[in-house]
């Protein structure tokens, strides 16, 4: 057992990078979060988790709900890899999404609206907007069959969840988009019959269209 207030290597060490200990470890670990369908049980530290999350604060308050007494909280509504990342982003552990075509940064940003933590979302929108200005490139250069519709998609469920404080940062990512998003007219159409397409995606969209820095971005009318 190391002694942490007596400098040795391993006390240093743990002093260096106390939250990355308490995540690997879970020594201490005082509510337990059961995720998804398959109720997959996440040994965490409240002091932690509630230091971010509005939804964590509210139930982990003792006499307020059962959860707060159990010391046990139910999350049926999101998956396990997804709570996985969120808990190892407030254990300061960074912020790693693949590219997915938003698929799974919608899923973190569901996440995050659900549990109220409000640095995340917006590090979902900006670290969406970095992966997309950069990828969406790379893809046009190789000329792969890049289905854009799903991205486009998935942004929207995003927008749909967004504030007008947000606004902004969701038009970092349009800007991206509109710059390689040749747009069918027709199919454009029926997805909005469709209702696929939400108010603030079209206004966003709408909005930076016009300013496209890029030479894509065409209406296509046939």
């Amino acid at each position: 057992m190391s002694d942490l207030s007596s400098g040795t290597e391993e006390g240093s060490a743990m002093d260096g990078s106390v939250l990355t200990y308490m995540f690997e470890t879970r020594d201490f670990a005082d509510v337990t979060v059961f995720v998804g369908a398959t109720k997959k049980a996440f040994r965490l530290h409240r002091s932690v988790i509630c230091s971010t999350s509005e939804f964590f604060q509210t139930a982990c308050k003792t006499g307020t709900f059962k959860e707060g007494t159990t010391r046990e909280i139910h999350l049926p509504e999101i998956d396990a890899t997804t709570f996985e990342k969120v808990a190892a982003w407030q254990y300061e552990q960074g912020y790693d999404i693949q590219w997915s075509s938003g698929k799974y940064d919608l899923l973190m940003f569901q996440a995050a609206d659900y549990l109220q933590i409000e640095s995340l979302r917006h590090e979902v929108l900006k670290q969406l907007a970095k992966v997309c200005e950069t990828k969406l490139c790379e893809l046009r250069k190789i000329k792969t069959d890049f289905a854009m519709e799903e991205l486009l998609d998935n942004f929207s469920k995003i927008c749909e969840l967004c504030r007008k404080s947000e606004l902004e940062l969701l038009g970092d990512i349009a800007k991206s988009i509109a710059c390689h998003w040749e747009i069918d007219v027709e199919a454009l159409l029926n997805t909005l019959n469709d209702g696929a397409y939400g108010n603030t995606f079209l206004a966003v969209m709408l909005g930076v269209h016009r300013s496209s820095r890029c030479g894509y971005g065409t209406f296509v009318w046939d």
